[in-house]
């Protein structure tokens, strides 16, 4: 009994929340997604997948409905970037080798879904030495605003929306890991920060803003200065005779 109670805590509780609210809103009937607007093709062509119903009317492709099924096609057939394809490409082949019928949109609404699920436990797991009621507390503001359908919908579509949300809380969940690490910084924790804030940058032409504004903040943070001045990770990135390039405190003042 007491080994059985070990595992409900209020972390697991907020975990099995996601998985479930997550799996009702996603993954059951009706289909939940967003339709086309026009942005898919950009995403299809580097994907390789194309229109399930190639005798479709624009109205009912564009307009009407949220599809979930694509047909394959040849990849690589464009010259748009994003973090999503790092993400969608591997789904694809692995959703090729199961079903090679048509690809189920669903696949990629998993691994977005495995994404914030990670990230949501890498929060709680700085929460370790916190009140049940802070947990629980954090955990449902976490879960209202990052879990809701109405943004968890874009999972099930080819919009870059999804691969921003997840990136946000990526870039959260990666930040609290490093300011928890402050006194004993590894290079995989600074490594899983700057990859999420990667995926975040990349994820739309739109987020490259973003990015300039998270280096220009890691740049003026303590943990830079830490870093510059001979820090544990140092010898990891430079030689002690190739110092950091340094970052001025005083760019908010020129700005």
């Amino acid at each position: 009994m007491n080994e059985k109670r070990r595992w409900i805590t209020p972390a697991n509780v907020v975990m099995l929340m996601g998985v479930l609210l997550t799996g009702y809103l996603l993954f059951s009937r009706p289909f939940v997604g967003v339709a086309d607007n026009g942005d898919f093709s950009r995403v299809m062509n580097m994907a390789g997948l194309t229109a399930y119903d190639q005798v479709e009317g624009k109205a009912e492709h564009f307009f009407h409905f949220s599809h979930s099924s694509f047909s394959y096609s040849a990849p690589f057939q464009g010259d748009y970037i994003s973090s999503q394809l790092v993400l969608l490409l591997p789904l694809r082949l692995l959703a090729e080798a199961v079903n090679p019928g048509y690809f189920d949109i669903r696949w990629l609404g998993v691994g977005y879904v495995l994404l914030n699920l990670m990230a949501l436990w890498l929060v709680l797991r700085q929460t370790h030495d916190r009140s049940r009621g802070f947990i629980l507390l954090l955990g449902g503001a976490i879960l209202f605003v990052f879990f809701d359908a109405g943004y968890t919908a874009y999972f099930n579509s080819l919009y870059g929306e999804a691969a921003t949300l997840t990136g946000c809380l990526l870039v959260f969940a990666a930040g609290l890991n490093l300011l928890s690490r402050e006194h004993s910084l590894r290079a995989s924790s600074l490594a899983g920060f700057f990859a999420a804030a990667l995926f975040l940058t990349t994820a739309k032409l739109q987020n490259a803003p973003v990015g300039l504004l998270l280096a220009l903040s890691f740049c003026d943070s303590p943990l830079y200065a830490r870093i510059n001045a001979g820090g544990p990770l140092r010898s990891a990135w430079r030689s002690p005779s190739q110092p950091f390039p340094s970052c001025s405190t005083g760019w908010r003042r020129r700005i």
